[in-house]
């Protein structure tokens, strides 16, 4: 027999006040001290409150470590991208320039799906993401080499 929403709420809110009923645990919101809590709402701030299951070590460095190199080159795409709107353009084109605007640009729209699709990068295994993130930093450090030959 299926429980409706409204009795599987009912039952999560009884199994949340009876956590905190003996346990010093804070509002999310305003740090209150649930103890002795007597529904699924802060007393403090009225915020609704709701029992979940959540990792114990998510591999969020994981992702931070991917992301950094792209956010890196995005931001300094677009210092260059804005010091060129202040300056006067060069009369000879700057090869190396033009690859880190086009590659910032590119990573940061990369940035910005990965971002949407965390998720999906996170259930990877370990290797997978090691594997990814190296590529992506040898790839940006490969650009900022060939950048500096070709001359900024």
């Amino acid at each position: 027999m299926a429980t409706t929403p409204d009795e599987h709420e009912v039952g999560i809110d009884d199994l949340l006040v009876e956590m905190l009923r003996r346990r010093d645990v804070p509002c999310p919101v305003c740090r209150y001290n649930l103890r002795n809590l007597t529904s699924s709402v802060c007393p403090e701030c009225g915020h609704r409150l709701t029992l979940r299951v959540g990792s114990v070590d998510p591999p969020f460095g994981a992702l931070l470590l991917l992301l950094t190199p792209m956010l890196m080159t995005a931001g300094v795409a677009l210092f260059f991208g804005v010091a060129r709107i202040f300056v006067a353009p060069p009369v000879v084109p700057l090869w190396g320039f033009q690859l880190i605007w086009v590659s910032g640009f590119l990573e940061a729209l990369a940035v910005l799906v990965i971002n949407r699709k965390q998720a999906t990068f996170l259930r990877r295994s370990k290797l997978v993401r090691v594997l990814l993130t190296g590529f992506v930093w040898a790839v940006n450090v490969a650009i900022f080499v060939v950048a500096i030959v070709y001359g900024l």
